[in-house]
């Protein structure tokens, strides 16, 4: 678990205060397995997990300014963005940066910024990374953390904290929870998350089979071994480097 606040004292929670100037405070959210790989090429397309394309702006998204760097006494920075968000980098990964548009693998942790640190979604856990394309937002994804994504390279971990404006401003009720969420989020809520991103190879086809597999694993297991790694058979995913 994060250690709360996980940012230093004199930047402060970017939850509190009012949006930078030009944002609009009624913006909301954009909005090791096995799986068939005739199964798994509809995932996807089917919203299993938890995908479907939003309106928010990929080109956007990806120019989001840096306004300010903070040193950490042990080396790490703290990152602030023009839009509010802030994040530091747990670990930078050794894959590249994807494209947007690339169907990428992502882990996410998700806490709100109350007492005690509830979690509102663990795909650690859950045992299900999100698969999406990069610039649209799944559900357990909010348009803040899709700018803290979008600069990230393959393997890294990213620790991200999301202002309300840019999470779930108006709430998520418990009737509109759906997996991955596993409770509702309350107005104007800040959100802080860690976030992995996968990084995948081509597998060699394995008993008699005709097509070869996407494996996917962290950057330290990298390149992924059948043994231990998350096998993912989705066509869609592209071999990464």
């Amino acid at each position: 678990m994060l250690p709360w606040p996980w940012l230093p004292a004199g930047i402060g929670p970017c939850s509190l205060g009012p949006p930078p100037p030009g944002r609009d405070r009624g913006l909301g959210n954009r909005g090791v397995q096995a799986l068939p790989r005739r199964v798994g090429g509809a995932l996807i397309g089917l919203g299993f997990f938890g995908f479907w394309p939003r309106s928010s702006s990929a080109k956007q998204m990806r120019s989001s300014r840096e306004v300010d760097r903070k040193q950490l006494e042990d080396g790490s920075e703290v990152v602030k963005l023009a839009s509010g968000v802030q994040y530091i980098d747990l670990r930078v990964g050794r894959g590249e940066v994807p494209e947007l548009g690339d169907v990428v693998l992502a882990h996410v942790k998700g806490y709100l910024m109350e007492r005690d640190d509830p979690v509102f979604v663990d795909t650690y856990s859950d045992g299900r990374p999100l698969v999406f394309s990069l610039g649209t937002e799944p559900q357990g994804l909010t348009e803040g953390l899709s700018e803290a994504l979008a600069t990230m390279k393959l393997g890294s971990i990213r620790a991200v904290q999301v202002p309300s404006y840019l999470g779930y401003p108006e709430g998520l009720a418990r009737a509109n929870v759906k997996p991955p969420l596993r409770l509702p989020i309350p107005r104007k809520g800040g959100l802080r998350y860690e976030v992995e991103l996968l990084r995948c190879v081509q597998a060699p086809a394995e008993n008699g089979a005709k097509e070869s597999q996407r494996l996917c694993c962290s950057d330290a297991e990298y390149p992924c071994k059948l043994s231990k790694d998350i096998r993912l058979d989705v066509t869609d995913v592209p071999s990464q480097k």
